[in-house]
């Protein structure tokens, strides 16, 4: 319920893809406000062919009712796929959702409304699949098709086309194995990152940019790492957030350094995703006050991301250059306790 509460989609997301892919002829849509999005995935994305070619299927087996009833439940599953509210664009106005209904279930109340997206996928590949068939036919098979017929798959070979078209990626994602900080079985690193330490860490933890629990977990978790934000049920059963720490701008800077863009917009939170702050005495401040306020003993910076090097800046103009290891891959600065 937690994370559900308040989770709401614009039905624009259904036909703008996010920067993965090839071709977004209605824009495109940078992270989501119904799920766990992106910089650079729009996971409610299908498209305008895909959509067009879903009901064209519909239409031309109206008169069975079992692709009838296949098409009710794509509708309804991309209905409740939104989220408990539907936002629609150009009204600027929200409508309920269905999906409400749902989180008043029994072991359906936790369950995140973008898995109904999977139903989504599979009727529409059976409704896409009557739309360019041969074979249906009110009386069967046809033995010989009019010109109408003819013209009529040629019409839905291209939408076919076009839905495919529609998926194509704009480029590949490289698949690789985790790469492991050797560095963090030296001595050195143990005398650096002292026994519990309070570390705050570039990459920031996140559950999906885990590298920094991943490396505590490899120095033998004798150092402690801030940070993170999480969804927690309140008394009621609502949303009440755990946010990033206070100043927020060290999240800002070191959440929009992870991604392809940095100055992309978000907006997959249950708070306000602001910009990639200045770089002025005031953000220095700010990352200053971090460390005094959250008792930060160390900042642990390894190279990691699309953009560290825009993390390191703003490290560098508020802490000035700290100590290299590793070959210049780790970056530390140390804090004396009586200044933190």
């Amino acid at each position: 319920v937690a994370v559900t509460t308040y989770l709401a989609t614009p039905l624009s997301e259904l036909v703008k893809p996010g920067s993965y892919a090839w071709w977004g002829p209605f824009g495109r849509q940078f992270g989501s406000l119904g799920g766990p999005g992106s910089g650079w995935i729009n996971p409610y994305y299908v498209g305008v062919p895909f959509i067009v070619l879903c009901g064209v299927g519909a239409w031309r087996a109206r008169h069975l009712r079992f692709i009838n009833a296949i098409a009710l439940i794509t509708v309804l599953a991309g209905v409740a796929s939104l989220g408990r509210t539907i936002l629609v664009p150009f009204f600027h106005t929200q409508i309920a959702s269905p999906y409400r209904l749902l989180t008043h279930l029994p072991l359906m109340h936790d369950l995140l409304p973008q898995r109904f997206m999977e139903i989504v996928l599979l009727g529409g590949a059976i409704l896409c699949a009557v739309a360019v068939s041969p074979q249906l036919h009110k009386a069967g098979p046809v033995d010989q098709p009019t010109r109408g017929r003819t013209v009529w798959r040629f019409v839905t070979m291209i939408v076919a086309a076009l839905v495919v078209t529609s998926l194509l990626p704009s480029h590949t994602v490289p698949a690789s194995a985790t790469q492991r900080l050797a560095w963090l079985d030296t001595p050195q690193a143990r005398q650096v990152l002292k026994d519990n330490s309070v570390v705050l860490t570039y990459p920031y933890p996140y559950a999906f940019f885990n590298t920094p629990m991943l490396d505590q977990a490899e120095s033998g978790l004798h150092y402690k790492i801030i940070g993170g934000f999480a969804h927690a049920p309140n008394k009621s059963g609502g949303d009440s957030g755990v946010v990033p720490l206070y100043p927020r701008v060290v999240f800002d800077v070191f959440f929009r350094a992870m991604l392809i863009d940095p100055s992309v917009s978000l907006a997959s939170f249950p708070f306000a995703m602001r910009p990639l702050p200045p770089l002025t005495a005031s953000t220095a401040h700010a990352f200053q006050e971090f460390v005094r306020r959250n008792h930060v003993d160390e900042i642990f910076f390894r190279t990691w991301g699309r953009n560290p090097d825009v993390a390191l800046k703003y490290l560098t103009y508020a802490f000035g250059p700290g100590t290299t290891y590793s070959n210049g891959h780790v970056v530390v600065w140390s804090f004396h306790p009586s200044n933190t």
